[in-house]
């Protein structure tokens, strides 16, 4: 019996090399994913040819993208107007000249081009003002400490009320024989710790503001009512002359969080400030009705209204040390005003309390009782400078910082002794600077020669990933 014969060609099968499409016997079955391959071989060059391209396209533009980004990282360190230290086109980066103060915390000076060389002086007897209304009395519970021994000694004590207990709580001081705000502090706290009916409560903490020291009463349980009160008839007196004004109120520990409704009555419609400054007028508003903030408006959100609506001009601060609000111009000298007016002149009438200044804000923010309608105004600056020849200026200027004979100054603080500014030539910063340009420049230009003269090899084009794939 003869062998059987194929009828298909021998050899391989489509994975059995060549470019020669062959097909095997049917009994060995067919490898159809290098069949579809070696037919669509052509195609697949074409596609090949196009990603290549598509690859050069994309190593192009991320050379394009370092370049730009090399040329904009120059453009800012050396011509943003913003940046006048490093602008390149100041000319004043070109002055040769150094100034150095010898008390720079007074005084601090620049040279200018020009400038003399030499030591010159400055006495300054006043720095120059904004025009502020300062808060009277602190948003916060705490008293100005007078004398610290008047808190201690025979009978004295501080009587606490607590929301839902009958009698109030009384701290007994006569034991106190410290002669210092902190330890006047720490023996309070003591017996604050020490009694059931006020630990977790309240605590007390020392503030020192300037020659000016405070006790300050801080609540701790916001659902706890706790206020000063003096029930002398009842054994629960309160009589250190220094807590008379927190006598018969609830303690409150304010910030920029507080609410307004929390510091006074009637603060829960539509409020106004009316203010006057450097001449102009206008009408700070917040809107805490139920169509606006609802009740919920805070010292932070009055503070933001009112640099809003004077577009920086007047600034509210709130001081957490003391606890006091003010106002202020941004300006200083005597040229700046502040006022808080009932009503604008080019708005509303007496008697119409839709332009009015809201009745009882100014005493919720422990503003002066005599604040509304009068005028505040800054101060200037009195200095007298010393030239390098002996001769000797005095003047008043609005700013703290200004310039005589090629000198800026910048006056921090009152003086005891002249100031001396030792002014000499310095070609260094000039040089550093131009050579910095010159060099960063020279690196960007060689970068772009190098791309720009920089051939490609035809013989190795990208590699693709169907040939990375063999």
């Amino acid at each position: 019996m003869s062998d059987s014969v194929s009828s298909m060609p021998t050899g391989a099968t489509g994975a059995g090399g060549g470019s020669m499409l062959r097909i095997t016997g049917l009994n060995t079955g067919l490898d159809v994913d290098s069949i579809v391959k070696k037919m669509l071989k052509g195609d697949q060059a074409k596609l090949d040819k196009v990603k290549q391209s598509q690859q050069l396209i994309q190593w192009r533009q991320d050379a394009y993208k370092t370049i730009i980004s090399d040329i904009q990282d120059l453009q800012k360190s050396f011509f943003d107007v913003s940046d006048s230290a490093d602008y390149l086109l100041n000319q004043d980066n070109y002055s040769n000249m150094n100034a150095v103060s010898d008390a720079a915390g007074l005084v601090s000076a620049t040279a200018q081009t020009g400038a003399a060389a030499g030591t010159y002086k400055i006495s300054v007897a006043d720095v120059a003002k904004n025009a502020v209304i300062g808060g009277s009395s602190s948003l916060n519970s705490q008293v100005k400490i007078t004398d610290i021994s008047s808190w201690g000694g025979s009978g004295k004590s501080i009587s606490f009320g607590i929301e839902g207990v009958a009698n109030p709580v009384t701290l007994d001081l006569s034991g106190f024989t410290g002669t210092t705000g902190a330890s006047l502090v720490s023996y309070i706290n003591q017996k604050i710790a020490a009694d059931p009916s006020l630990t977790g409560k309240m605590s007390t903490s020392y503030v020192e503001d300037g020659s000016n020291k405070y006790i300050k009463f801080t609540p701790l349980d916001n659902d706890s009512n706790i206020g000063i009160v003096n029930d002398t008839a009842n054994g629960h007196p309160t009589n250190i002359t220094d807590m008379d004004g927190l006598v018969n109120k609830q303690l409150v520990s304010a910030s920029t969080s507080t609410k307004l409704t929390d510091l006074g009555s009637g603060l829960d419609g539509k409020i106004a400030l009316n203010l006057n400054y450097n001449g102009k007028e206008v009408s700070v508003q917040v809107d805490n009705s139920s169509s606006g903030k609802n009740g919920s408006a805070t010292v932070g959100d009055l503070i933001t209204a009112i640099s809003s609506a004077t577009g920086g001009a007047v600034t509210g601060k709130f001081d957490d040390t003391t606890g006091n609000f003010t106002l202020q111009t941004t300006a200083t000298g005597s040229i700046s005003s502040l006022k808080i007016e009932d009503y604008l002149s080019t708005h509303g009438q007496a008697g119409d309390t839709s332009s009015e200044t809201t009745p009882g804000l100014l005493g919720a923010l422990g503003m002066p009782a005599d604040a509304l309608g009068k005028s505040y105004q800054g101060s200037d600056a009195e200095v007298t400078v010393t030239g390098i020849d002996g001769h000797s200026t005095t003047m008043t200027e609005s700013s703290n910082s200004f310039t005589v004979n090629g000198i800026n100054y910048n006056v921090i603080g009152k003086t005891t002794d002249p100031v001396s500014i030792s002014v000499t030539s310095d070609t260094t910063k000039i040089y550093d600077k131009i050579s910095n340009f010159i060099d960063k420049y020279n690196k960007v230009m060689d970068e772009i020669q190098t791309k720009l003269t920089e051939k490609s090899d035809n013989d190795y084009p990208p590699l693709t990933d169907a040939k990375r794939a063999r």
